[in-house]
């Protein structure tokens, strides 16, 4: 990878007055009646300039970061989304391109991931998962956060239908900084039946449908247990 040599330090420009940068997402949406479907969706950030460009060659990362796991009395469901790719995991003074058509886009602060289903999912044969990401001001939407902390901000929408009985339909707002911390918000979700929940669980975000039946067959078993 080349060495910006022509960079300057940004030390004039301050973080408010500073541009953010833009976020590039490609993405196919995610669909199906059964099975896992997670969108194929590639993330960059900044998308002003190419990857040979940013100033270092980051940190590699890769987790099962949305985990949907649902409870029943006859079937128990754990699926998972991945992400891969690498940030910049950088504290340094921000750096630019001196001469670039966008000086003030940072490049040792970048973000590039792509999502996918996880290997450590089991198959959904008989119920549905459908997970679609997106950048969540759209595609080439600018970053939140500031030059120094941004942060991409990604829609997540879908449903998640297991065997069972038990139907979601759900969406939230995932960002991801350049150190990959995670942050949850505008969660929303509806279904037919059980109790969901969709929680920030250390390094993934946890969505689980605990499916009636489950709560029922709790209930009759507390009543026959004799202290």
């Amino acid at each position: 990878m080349p060495e910006p040599v022509s960079a300057t330090v940004l030390g004039a420009i301050s973080a408010g007055a500073a541009v953010v940068g833009a976020v590039q997402g490609l993405y196919t949406a995610a669909n199906g009646d059964s099975g896992v479907h997670i969108s194929q969706t590639h993330i960059q950030y900044p998308k002003e300039f190419p990857t040979t460009q940013f100033a270092h060659a980051g940190q590699s990362v890769g987790w099962d970061i949305m985990k949907f796991t649902a409870e029943g009395m006859f079937w128990d469901n754990d699926l998972a989304v991945a992400v891969a790719g690498y940030v910049s995991n950088d504290n340094n003074p921000l750096v630019g391109w001196k001469g670039s058509a966008n000086p003030n886009i940072p490049v040792n602060r970048f973000i590039v991931l792509q999502f996918g289903e996880s290997g450590n999912s089991e198959n959904m044969s008989g119920g549905l998962l459908n997970v679609t990401i997106s950048p969540w001001g759209g595609d080439s939407s600018i970053a939140e956060g500031s030059p120094d902390d941004p942060w991409v901000a990604l829609r997540v929408v879908g449903r998640f239908d297991p065997r069972g009985h038990g139907d979601m339909q759900f969406s939230f707002k995932l960002s991801i900084n350049s150190h990959g911390r995670l942050h949850l918000s505008e969660t929303h979700w509806n279904g037919t039946a059980g109790d969901f929940s969709i929680d920030l669980a250390g390094d993934h975000v946890q969505v689980t449908l605990k499916q009636p039946l489950l709560a029922e067959n709790e209930g009759q078993a507390g009543e026959g247990v004799v202290a």
